[in-house]
């Protein structure tokens, strides 16, 4: 008996031990905490922990946890315009996980995997429906329009979800030679026809300042006549 109680008692402590826990966030961080039994059971969802914090040294409980800054997240795109033109070109997006939602993004969006489980793809199908829907020199010319409409987008998809979208912006936009000549060229037509409106709307102008000085000359004439 004397010779069992110092084991008994050397168990004990590597029992405790082994339960024993001190689950820790950090800063910019939202920890899910979960209790594991010891032998039998399931997991079970205890409690969130906003970084920097600690349960403290606890029975069994551990921490997974997920960063809540926010991110970017580069996407590579090669595809046709609504014009059927080629263009490469790269989207950055801006996305933080909403304060609190650390449970949610755990147990229903992947967890950290949550951008490539739950994100990705989706984000990827609404940029490229977007950009197929507008010409080659829209994205040229228009890429703050085309940017917002695809951030408009995004807003609505995520709007009751973890994620929150804070920015897109596109960049690097290349298109093959030939395409970036006609492009070019397009442009360069486009350009020559405002130039020809402005100068006919200035001619126009011009005209009917002309034709109210002829007018105006015209009714002094008469008045001075009538008064002679």
């Amino acid at each position: 008996l004397k010779t069992a109680l110092p084991a008994l008692v050397v168990g004990l402590g590597a029992l405790t031990a082994a339960g024993c826990t001190t689950p820790e966030t950090p800063a910019g961080f939202e920890g899910y905490v979960f209790h594991k039994p010891l032998l039998m059971g399931k997991m079970e969802y205890r409690k969130t922990i906003k970084g920097p914090g600690s349960t403290g040294v606890s029975w069994r409980l551990y921490v997974q946890n997920i960063d809540m800054r926010a991110n970017s997240y580069q996407e590579d795109f090669d595809l046709l315009t609504r014009d059927n033109l080629s263009v490469k070109f790269q989207a950055s997006t801006r996305i933080q996980l909403r304060p609190g939602s650390v449970r949610a993004v755990v147990e229903e969006w992947g967890g950290a995997d949550w951008y490539a489980w739950n994100v990705k793809e989706s984000l990827r199908t609404s940029i490229r429906r977007e950009v197929m829907e507008v010409s080659a020199i829209d994205i040229q010319l228009k890429t703050d329009v085309v940017r917002q409409r695809i951030f408009d987008k995004l807003t609505a998809r995520y709007e009751n979800a973890p994620v929150q979208i804070l920015s897109v912006d596109i960049g690097n936009i290349e298109f093959p030679k030939e395409v970036t000549d006609a492009i070019q060229a397009k442009i360069a037509k486009q350009q020559e026809l405002e130039r020809q409106e402005f100068v006919l709307a200035k001619t126009r102008k011009e005209a009917a300042i002309k034709v109210l000085e002829a007018l105006k000359v015209a009714k002094q004439q008469r008045i001075i006549s009538t008064t002679l």
